[in-house]
């Protein structure tokens, strides 16, 4: 069985850069922002020059004499450095609890590759996702970009319509009594397998064990769907009934 594995690097951005710095400013100059949207990008920089030349100076390399920051930096953004316990490793600012410091030019990018490992699932997703991983970047920014993915506006909400009242629930007493099968598109977030380019997934759900078994299909042929149900079944028992994705209730035979 393949192993289903999205293809970050490689997939293009589901948010166009331009438009997004665009809503970006207009969030910045908005009077009701009362928070810091984005880190600046100059005093990214110097604060990036002035851990360099701190790391110099403690390690005592020729040219490093007295306080490099004085002069690059004002008392405010070194008392702010200070006060975040930024460090510098690998070329990269980050924090005392090891979260990457993201400025302004870098927001695109970072937002682009957390929205896309997360298989485009909403803004609480992504923002946690972000949250875990890099630093000075507010939720309200990953708001402004999730909302400006052009995946989401293909898509309609489950919620944008009323739920129906369950009046017939689904009973398995007992495992394979009633399986469900789902299939999934992801035709928008193709796979990074070599030899085949898996773009629909088989979710088949059994009722009383909640068990779920995966398979990756290349299309949703019927020749496709029946071998990996085969595949599935084939060493066991048939479900006696199952629900697939029209919702009516069959009967296997």
């Amino acid at each position: 069985m393949h192993v289903f594995i999205p293809n970050v690097h490689n997939m293009e951005s589901c948010v166009d850069e331009n438009t997004f710095y665009e809503k970006l400013e207009q969030l910045k100059n908005n009077p009701q922002s009362k928070f810091t949207i984005y880190l600046d990008q100059s005093f990214y920089d110097k604060a990036k020059n002035c851990l360099q030349l701190t790391q110099s100076s403690d390690n005592n390399e020729p040219g490093a004499r007295g306080p490099p920051c004085e002069q690059e930096l004002s008392s405010a953004e070194i008392t702010a450095i200070k006060r975040k316990k930024w460090t510098l490793k690998d070329g990269e600012i980050i924090t005392a609890d090891n979260k990457r410091v993201v400025p302004k030019n870098d927001l695109h990018k970072v937002l682009t590759q957390c929205h896309t490992s997360t298989a485009h699932r909403g803004r609480d997703k992504t923002n946690n996702y972000v949250k875990a991983r890099y630093s000075d970047i507010p939720q309200q920014v990953v708001a402004l970009f999730t909302s400006l993915c052009h995946l989401h506006q293909q898509q309609k909400s489950v919620t944008d319509h009323q739920k129906r009242p369950i009046t017939n629930p689904i009973s398995a007493e007992t495992f394979l009594t009633h399986v469900e099968v789902d299939l999934i598109d992801f035709r928008n977030l193709k796979c990074s397998c070599e030899d085949k380019c898996h773009q629909w997934v088989i979710h088949i759900t059994d009722h009383h064990t909640k068990y779920s078994w995966l398979f990756p299909l290349e299309n949703k042929t019927a020749e496709k769907y029946y071998k990996n149900w085969s595949n599935c079944f084939g060493c066991s028992d048939f479900p006696t009934h199952f629900t697939p994705t029209t919702g009516k209730n069959s009967r296997t035979t």
